[in-house]
C-alpha cells in the first residue's frame, strides 16, 4: 500500500522549513533564504588485506558543507552582501587602507561561527534548521555546530537578464546534530 493512500501520513516536503541563521549582531532575516542545504556526511574506508581476502573497515565520519542561497536586498535588514561582508570583517578580516596591503590577521573560526550562528557565543553558535508542517510546526531539526563561511559569491550583475540578485555561501561545520520534535 503505497503512503498517499493513508490520510494520517504526509511526506516531508522540500518548501516548508526555517533556517535560524545569523546572530543578534549581524542578522541575516530568513524570508531572504532561497535555498539551504540540508546536512549530508560521508564516511571514510580503509581496505584491510589479508594474505588473499580483503575486508573493509569504517573510518572517520566527515560531515559535508552546506551551500546557501540567498536574495540581496537593498533595504537596510535585507542588504545580505553588507551583513555578510560584515561577518568576514567582524571575524578578523581587516584590510590595512592606508597601503591597501592583504590583512595583517587570520579569520578566527570562533568569532566567525558566533556571528553566523545563533547561540551562545563561547560555543561558537549553531546553525538551526527546522522542518515545518502545513501548519507551521517544526516536526524536526537539525543543528549546525560551530559553523564557519568558506566562501561567498556576491553574485553576478548583468544587463541581459532581470533576475533577482542572489549570493551564495559554503559553510563548513564541525558537526550535526538531528532532533526529532514533538
Amino acid at each position: 500500500m503505497a503512503f498517499w493512500s493513508d490520510g494520517s501520513i504526509s511526506p516531508k516536503l522540500s518548501f516548508q522549513w526555517l533556517l535560524t541563521l545569523g546572530s543578534s549582531e549581524t542578522p541575516i532575516a530568513n524570508y531572504t533564504l532561497r535555498s539551504f542545504q540540508k546536512p549530508s556526511f560521508q564516511l571514510a574506508v580503509s581496505e584491510y588485506l589479508n594474505i588473499n581476502d580483503l575486508a573493509y573497515k569504517p573510518g572517520v565520519l566527515q560531515w559535508n558543507p552546506i551551500e546557501i542561497n540567498l536574495v540581496d536586498a537593498e533595504g537596510t535588514f535585507e542588504n545580505n552582501t553588507a551583513i555578510l561582508y560584515d561577518i568576514m570583517r567582524k571575524s578578523g578580516y581587516v584590510r590595512d587602507m592606508q597601503t591597501g596591503r592583504s590583512p595583517a590577521t587570520a579569520i578566527v573560526k570562533k568569532q566567525n561561527a558566533a556571528l553566523i550562528g545563533s547561540g551562545d557565543s563561547d560555543y561558537g553558535g549553531q546553525i538551526i534548521f527546522d522542518q515545518i508542517d502545513s501548519h507551521g510546526l517544526a516536526y524536526e531539526q537539525w543543528i549546525l555546530w560551530n559553523p564557519f563561511i568558506s566562501s561567498i559569491n556576491f553574485g553576478q550583475a548583468s544587463y541581459a537578464t532581470d533576475e533577482i540578485m542572489t549570493i551564495n555561501a559554503k559553510i563548513y561545520y564541525d558537526f550535526a546534530e538531528y532532533r526529532k520534535l514533538g
